[in-house]
């Protein structure tokens, strides 16, 4: 979700990993990113507290992406979930 509307969505698999989730990022997010926000320095980036994106590698990863800026969830905040509030759990 942007502030131009909802991004690509991506079918996965009932139970996404880190490396499955990085792939995601690396090959639909970044590259949608570059072409919706040419020229902009940053982007705020928010996700939730799903283990997947507490994952150290995903950390690491997301703290190599100079034009992120990766904001967290409080915890047990569904309330703050775009997504959730836009299309509830499918």
């Amino acid at each position: 979700m942007t502030s131009r509307g909802p991004g690509p969505l991506v079918r996965t698999t009932p139970h996404m990993n880190s490396e499955g989730y990085i792939h995601i990022l690396s090959n639909v997010m970044m590259p949608y990113i570059a072409e919706t926000f040419p020229g902009i320095p940053y982007v705020n980036f928010v996700q939730d507290n799903s283990g997947v994106h507490r994952a150290r590698i995903v950390q690491n990863w997301l703290a190599r992406q100079p034009n992120l800026r990766t904001l967290n969830y409080p915890s047990k905040s569904p309330d703050l979930n775009v997504i959730e509030n836009r299309i509830g759990n499918t």
